[in-house]
């Protein structure tokens, strides 16, 4: 009898994920400069594919050649120049996670390689492919997805940017930049996942919400969250989600104008006695008792200014 083989599963680990695209521009000849924008949390790549453009970016203005590339990080004003009617442009502006890995990257002439010129002329067909464009060439600034879109364009998107991405910052460790090494790329990503979760549950903890449904909301198995979320913060999601409302009754608790089933429909308690047991277990007196020995501390602390 042939011995069985027993095989391990590694997870991979995405360093850079794509998730959405803001706009894509395919710009011939002349473009004029006259609207400055900002994209408030999305990267934009700029590659000029031939002769000359200008990117005015914050405070600084910068001059591409052929074959030549830059990102603008999120938050930063900016705009194209382009004063050659034999200029072609090709401009993307997208969210990812592992955004922090893209510094390096971040105000910094790049000359690009054959393979990643190659790829960047992959992503704007499949873009072509994958929405109705508007008149004319790629100018993407909303997007309906195309009838005809080939399968999996837009995964294909994703993936020829994040390719993309990663190539550059190969080359600038070749190069002796600094990138960040492997361990502190996990620790950023990790910092990324709770940061966002976090975020998550304190924009809806007022809605029915459970470890399931943010589960869901980050693509992730309930398991397989409950143990990251629990590994890397010390706690339980649904002690997350129960935390912020806590903190939430307590602020309404003390302004006193409030009543207590209010705070708990406000807070997003199921029932006014879940929240009553919730918050005694919690903080050990009932949100009568905290508000009313609120209200007294608050009265003591002005009596010696009133003699």
């Amino acid at each position: 009898m042939p011995t069985p083989v027993t095989y391990g599963t590694y997870k991979l680990s995405r360093l850079i994920s794509v998730e959405a695209i803001v706009s894509a521009d395919y710009i011939f000849g002349t473009h004029v400069a006259r609207n400055p924008h900002v994209h408030k949390e999305a990267w934009e790549f700029l590659f000029c594919i031939d002769n000359v453009m200008n990117v005015m970016d914050g405070e600084t203005n910068v001059t591409l050649k052929k074959g030549e590339a830059y990102f603008v990080r999120p938050g930063t004003v900016h705009d194209v120049l382009v004063d050659s009617d034999d200029s072609r442009i090709f401009v993307v502006s997208f969210t990812c996670s592992g955004g922090n890995l893209l510094e390096p990257l971040e105000g910094r002439i790049i000359s690009m390689r054959s393979e990643e010129q190659l790829i960047c002329e992959q992503m704007r067909l499949e873009l072509e492919e994958a929405f109705v464009k508007n008149p004319g060439n790629l100018h993407l600034y909303t997007f309906e997805p195309s009838e005809t879109s080939p399968f999996g364009s837009e995964q294909l998107i994703c993936c020829f940017m994040e390719q993309l991405i990663i190539l550059l910052l190969r080359d600038l460790a070749r190069q002796g930049s600094p990138v960040p090494k492997t361990s502190e790329i996990q620790n950023l990503i990790q910092d990324y996942f709770i940061t966002r979760v976090n975020t998550y549950i304190a924009s809806n903890f007022d809605k029915p919400l459970d470890v399931k449904t943010i589960a869901e909301q980050f693509h992730y198995s309930r398991t397989r969250f409950s143990t990251l979320y629990k590994k890397l913060t010390g706690k339980g999601v649904s002690e997350a989600i129960s935390e912020i409302r806590i903190n939430c009754a307590k602020e309404l608790l003390q302004r006193g104008d409030t009543s207590v089933g209010s705070i708990a429909e406000q807070c997003g308690f199921s029932s006014m006695q879940y929240f009553s047991h919730k918050f005694s277990a919690t903080v050990g007196m009932s949100p009568t008792e905290y508000a009313a020995r609120h209200k007294e501390r608050i009265h003591t602390e002005k009596l010696p200014e009133e003699k």
